[in-house]
């Protein structure tokens, strides 16, 4: 990392920033071009100090077809703060004030209704900030697919001033 000094490595770090974030952008191998596209999530840590993601999906799309193909993926949260040093006229100086947090790891698509439940269960927390809702309909249950990423690798960086 060219900022070593803007490397985030601890994992109660990377989770601030996670908390503070609202998309996952996932990158799945789509032969010569990744696919990226930003998804809603929600995570939690497990026994062993690993980040797990869900995420919710359509059981049909490209999303699905390639992840079938390949579960391997990379991802990327950002929060983008503001501009710094705009005044000045020299090239180079401006800077980007930031937090953001790259990995990489496998997906799992969810079949056991339970883990399911689980993982739109957060999702809904997470997004609903403390809101009472009703119970997952079977028909809605069995249309959505939840997605669990399992995290190989993960680090974090931010330029805040």
């Amino acid at each position: 990392m060219r900022h070593a000094d803007r490397e985030v490595k601890e994992i109660l770090q990377i989770v601030e920033i996670l908390n503070r974030s609202n998309v996952l952008r996932i990158a799945i191998n789509d032969q010569y071009f990744p696919y990226i596209i930003p998804i809603h999530f929600s995570y939690f840590i497990n026994e062993n100090f690993s980040i797990i993601f869900y995420m919710h999906s359509s059981s049909i799309g490209k999303k699905i077809e390639l992840i079938s193909k390949n579960n391997h993926i990379g991802f990327e949260t950002d929060i983008f703060y503001r501009f710094a040093n705009q005044e000045s006229t020299i090239p180079c100086q401006w800077s980007t004030i930031y937090e953001s947090v790259i990995g990489d790891g496998y997906v799992e698509i969810i079949t056991d209704e339970k883990e399911k439940k689980f993982g739109l269960d957060s999702i809904m927390r997470r997004f609903g900030k403390g809101k009472a809702f009703e119970p997952f309909l079977n028909t809605a249950l069995q249309k959505v697919v939840i997605l669990k990423l399992i995290v190989e690798n993960i680090s974090g960086k931010r330029h805040i001033q």
